[in-house]
């Protein structure tokens, strides 16, 4: 028996468990106080946040008494958890989809979010009604003015970003002064059919992010390059970077993008 969180004990360290079973310590290490999975950790659950995030355990519980550091798990205090916003998935109870989201406010970006509320309408029928209501019931609280951007966000068609790559690529766009994007939306051009990355409608600019694996392969290629002509046809400038370029060149990546806006500002 190994000893992975105080008060929590497996039959083999905690490098040899998965994650469910990590789930379970990090719970059970609150085991004098009521504890559920939360933020990520719910949202992994839930299938409507699949980042790689599943390395550390979220906890959450009205009591601020802590069992002892450990790397891999995180806990939230709260004033207030109904039973209404507790949900049992697998024999562990967690967080709700909509205290999910609320709490999610407070770690990911509004892009991000939208894409949780864009998952979370498909899986569980969210309504985003009845999150906005939520989230303006709750006193002043972190996360609140991120909830409300991300709503209004899938409102208008966004589904948010959905990958690491997109994340780095818009904090560079955001660092580097340029104008905000529109992210993921098919409402942003003309060609409604069509979903891309980053939209910047004023100026008629796109800029999509193809991945190293996927956007390569022949077909695909050769459906973006169409793509890419039914745009130009229409006055638009499309602007295609490589996930290498974005993590590898980051101030290249920012000069392709910053080079097509000024462009299109002539």
């Amino acid at each position: 028996m190994h000893e992975v969180l105080p008060r929590t004990f497996a039959l083999a360290g905690v490098e040899l468990l998965d994650f469910e079973q990590r789930c379970a310590a990090g719970r059970a290490s609150l085991q004098h106080h009521h504890a559920v999975l939360s933020h990520d950790t719910a949202g992994s659950r839930l299938e409507v946040w699949r980042r790689d995030r599943r390395r550390v355990i979220n906890v959450l519980s009205s009591t601020k008494w802590r069992p002892g550091s450990a790397p891999w798990v995180r806990y939230h205090s709260t004033d207030e958890l109904s039973d209404e916003e507790i949900l049992v998935v697998d024999q562990l109870e967690q967080t709700n989809v909509v205290r999910t989201c609320l709490d999610l406010g407070t770690t990911l970006t509004r892009w991000q979010l939208a894409h949780v509320l864009y998952e979370a309408e498909f899986r569980y029928a969210l309504d985003l009604d009845e999150l906005h209501a939520r989230n303006d019931a709750r006193p002043r609280q972190h996360g609140k003015a991120v909830v409300r951007a991300a709503i209004a966000d899938r409102r208008a068609g966004s589904a948010g970003t959905r990958s690491a790559t997109e994340d780095r690529l818009l904090r560079l766009i955001i660092a580097a002064g340029l104008p905000i994007p529109i992210v993921c939306n098919p409402c942003a051009t003309p060609l409604v059919e069509h979903e891309c990355d980053f939209v910047w409608t004023k100026l008629r600019v796109i800029v999509e992010v193809d991945g190293t694996t996927g956007h390569r392969r022949a077909g695909r290629r050769e459906g973006d390059a169409a793509r890419d002509e039914s745009y130009c046809a229409i006055g638009w400038t499309t602007v295609r970077i490589t996930s290498d370029t974005i993590w590898e060149a980051p101030e290249h990546a920012v000069a392709l993008v910053a080079a097509a806006l000024a462009g299109a500002k002539r």
